[in-house]
């Protein structure tokens, strides 16, 4: 789901945006907000690995 391009028309959306923003914009902070989410997680992912080592 997360991996859809942000001007897919049909749900379900990993995020708080609307069916109708996905299909009609503005698609910027739709792209900002995925773009936050996968710092977030690159983050988390380099945290866990830092612990586990």
């Amino acid at each position: 789901i997360s991996k859809k391009p942000v001007d897919h028309p049909f749900g379900p959306f990993s995020d708080r945006f609307t069916e109708i923003q996905h299909k009609f914009g503005p698609f910027k902070p739709i792209k900002q907000a995925k773009k936050k989410l996968e710092e977030a997680n690159k983050k988390l992912k380099n945290n866990q690995k830092a612990t586990q080592s």
